[in-house]
């Protein structure tokens, strides 16, 4: 049974590489159960072929492939020329053995259909290579290689994984080795034009070593291709860190002198942890043009700012932290400048930054366009964790912003800056959690965040303050509000950020399928001054007795598309709104159609209130029924005539509107059933409301529907005129305002009349 951890990084791979990148890669890192592989398909989806005489098997154990003394091929078909191959592998030794004999292990490229007549063969041995290519099922013939490096090749270490990749542009073959490049010169290769990679096991015998394929990535190489590099690296720990653009593994015990790859606890940096690495990260950042920086595993401590640089990039190990120095405080631990190449990018991947709870900044970027952050975690800033000013197309995958002030600030412009830029930029399962604001957006507009995690902030998780259109697409904020400090605003960069899972002011929103669960500050969304929001498909079981959407009267909000949950909307504007209720879940309701297909200024409770108030004069009892029809509905039990003034069963609607109706002409509809003939009135409101006498068949559902002005608020009285023993079954109380009194008229009389039926 493999340990979480191995779970951990198998379901990693999987999720990385289960299907082609978008370059076409194709991976494959044989973490499958050990099983015999004849045919079977890999990770990546592809099956493997098998080819040649006799009977072929071998079998993936342990992850590793290893032939079952039989020699064994298996290929997948690229389905267009073949640009790159890369492999990583390892020799077993076995004891007792002393042969010297090594299995051989080969990477072919082919050509043609899969008859391993037109090939590219580079056969690998436990300690040197050799290059061949064969033409239409003629003989193999040795193609001469040089070397381009002035390395040392090491011998390789038994059982520890390495790597070798080809690399073919044209008629140039380039092969590393390790940490040794070679070079190939050769006409054929154009004609070979492979599109299918295949890798060979040859066991021998009386074989010393054994060989095993660990993984193997087929494709296009990235141009700004990271090569990377860990010293007493485990199989465990074969997965690529980028998706998009693959970053190949290398793997070599002694790898010091990669070109433009600088590993800052080696010579001449000899960075050590839980030091003062600030001098030694700034020296090998200013001595790279363009490459990458490596950080191992540990703490490491900044006292001043580092200075990062457009075109060099940095990769951390898995537990690598910086952290502020005990003296340091009131910095930006991290700055990139500004950068404006269309045509380069600089990437960051497993940065991961500790404020330490001090006056920090963690990385705060100017004008910078084309950086990619991968798995970066900034937690504990008492500043900003992520700062972005005029910078755009940007992209963010991953990116956890934990415990600071303000998770990420986004600005059009610092201090005299004119305000431009900051468009554009994408974050990809971007995760705020326990900030007191998690993102503060102010000026800058098409930005996008997908599937974003908003947990538990303190006052907001989105605040936008004087911008065009921004996108939340997805996404599950839950138990924003709940914890200290819990005012009902704070004031940070110059803005009053008002609480409410996402706060806008003056600004245009996008919001798609936000799963709106928990929602425990109230409101959820807050839109005021001349605020916009259109909202798409709201998800979640939500919380009825809190308001899903307020906003002032100088916003706007459209409501379209299906719906799980709505809980309250105040003063919310919808013209027409086209929403179509997904689920009884939460609204005990069959069907919600034609409320909310013509839904105009509506304010809308789902769920139907608790009765707070019975009369004396034959009321029986209060309890909840499952109808056919409707759903759960409140049903109330009379034992006689009811006296009207005298004795009523209420329902108080500052339940269903706490902030009152708030326009001029008022109008509410409300579904009634009995099980008898009844005659029933209906009141809305005192002293000026209105009141309605309903004669209602038995077993049929009437839609009641009453105008009044405005009110605070109002109750609602129920009052049987006849049919001793009636049980009158209540749903759905539906309240609409609005200011123009023909609008409330043509409502009441058309969608809302009470001849409809539910």
């Amino acid at each position: 049974m493999a340990s979480s951890d191995q779970e951990q990084i198998i379901q990693m791979q999987r999720r990385m590489f289960g299907l082609r990148n978008i370059d076409g890669q194709i991976y494959d890192s044989f973490d499958k159960p050990d099983t015999i592989l004849n045919g079977t398909q890999t990770i990546s989806g592809h099956t493997w072929q098998v080819a040649g005489t006799g009977y072929m098997s071998a079998k993936i154990k342990n992850g590793e492939l290893v032939s079952e003394g039989i020699n064994f091929y298996a290929s997948v078909d690229y389905g267009k020329p073949i640009k790159y191959m890369q492999t990583t592998f390892s020799f077993t030794k076995v004891n007792g053995q002393t042969s010297g004999i090594n299995d051989n292990i080969v990477m072919i490229l082919q050509g043609g259909t899969f008859n391993l007549g037109t090939m590219i063969h580079l056969l690998i041995g436990k300690n040197n290579f050799t290059l061949m290519k064969r033409l239409s099922n003629g003989s193999f013939i040795i193609v001469p290689v040089t070397k381009v490096t002035d390395i040392v090749n090491d011998k390789r270490i038994d059982d520890f994984p390495y790597s070798m990749e080809m690399e073919l542009e044209g008629n140039v073959l380039t092969i590393t080795n390790g940490s040794d490049i070679y070079s190939a010169t050769d006409d054929d290769f154009v004609l070979i034009d492979p599109s299918r990679a295949t890798i060979q096991i040859a066991p021998l015998a009386n074989a010393q070593f054994i060989g095993k394929f660990h993984s193997i990535a087929v494709g296009e190489k990235s141009h700004d291709n990271d090569l990377v590099s860990k010293n007493g690296l485990t199989k465990a720990e074969l997965i690529p860190l980028i998706n998009n653009a693959p970053q190949i593994l290398s793997f070599n015990n002694y790898v010091s002198k990669i070109p433009n790859w600088v590993n800052i606890t080696r010579p001449p940096y000899n960075a050590a942890p839980n030091s003062d690495i600030t001098t030694i990260l700034q020296n090998a950042i200013n001595n790279l043009t363009r490459g990458t920086i490596y950080v191992p595993d540990g703490d490491y401590l900044i006292s001043q700012t580092i200075k990062l640089k457009p075109k060099v990039s940095m990769i951390c190990g898995n537990t690598t932290v910086f952290k502020p120095s005990a003296a340091a405080d009131n910095f930006n631990m991290f700055e990139f400048p500004v950068y404006q190449v269309q045509n380069d990018r600089t990437t960051f991947t497993g940065l991961r930054i500790n404020g330490l709870n001090k006056n920090v900044i963690g990385i705060k970027v100017f004008n910078a366009i084309n950086l990619i952050f991968y798995d970066c975690i900034i937690e504990n800033c008492q500043d900003t964790g992520l700062e972005l000013n005029q910078s755009q197309f940007n992209q963010f995958y991953n990116l956890i912003l934990f415990n600071n002030k303000i998770g990420l600030f986004m600005n059009a412009g610092t201090g005299n800056q004119t305000l431009t830029g900051g468009n554009s930029n994408t974050f990809y399962n971007l995760s705020i959690i326990s900030n007191i604001v998690g993102c503060l957006v102010h000026h800058v507009s098409g930005n996008y965040f997908y599937m974003t995690i908003p947990l538990g902030n303190r006052v907001s998780c989105f605040a936008f303050f004087d911008c065009l259109t921004n996108y939340i697409h997805g996404g599950c904020p839950e138990a924003t509000g709940n914890t200290a400090p819990n005012p009902a605003s704070i004031d940070m960069k110059g803005k009053t950020i008002k609480k409410a899972t996402i706060y806008s002011s003056n600004s245009i929103l996008c919001i798609d399928n936000l799963q709106n669960n928990d929602a425990t500050v109230k409101p959820s969304i807050l839109l005021e001054n001349e605020s916009v929001l259109d909202y798409g498909n709201p998800r979640g079981y939500g919380q009825p007795s809190y308001s899903h959407v307020a906003c002032d009267f100088t916003s706007s909000v459209s409501l379209t598309g299906k719906f799980d949950a709505v809980g309250n909307f105040e003063n919310v504007s919808s013209v027409p709104s086209a929403l179509i209720v997904r689920s009884r879940n939460a609204f005990l309701m069959k069907d919600n159609t034609k409320y909310d297909k013509y839904m105009l200024n509506a304010a809308v409770n789902p769920l139907v209130p608790s009765i707070v108030k019975l009369g004396t004069g034959g009321i029986v009892s209060v309890s909840n029924k499952n109808d056919t029809e409707m759903g759960s509905v409140k049903a109330v039990k009379f034992s006689n005539r009811v006296t009207v003034g005298t004795d009523k069963a209420v329902i108080y609607a500052s339940n269903i509107f706490p902030n009152g109706v708030g326009k001029k002409y008022s109008g509410l509809a409300v579904n009634l059933k009995t099980d008898v003939d009844t005659l029933l009135r209906v009141e809305l409101g005192e002293p000026n409301g209105s009141a309605m006498d309903v004669k209602i068949k038995a077993g049929e559902w009437k839609r009641v529907c009453l105008f009044c002005s405005t009110l605070p608020n109002y109750n609602v009285f129920f009052c049987p005129l006849d049919n001793a023993g009636a049980e009158l079954l209540v749903t759905r109380l539906c309240s609409i305002n609005t200011d123009n009194e023909q609008v409330m008229l043509k409502l009441l009389q058309g969608y809302f009349n009470d001849n409809s039926n539910s």
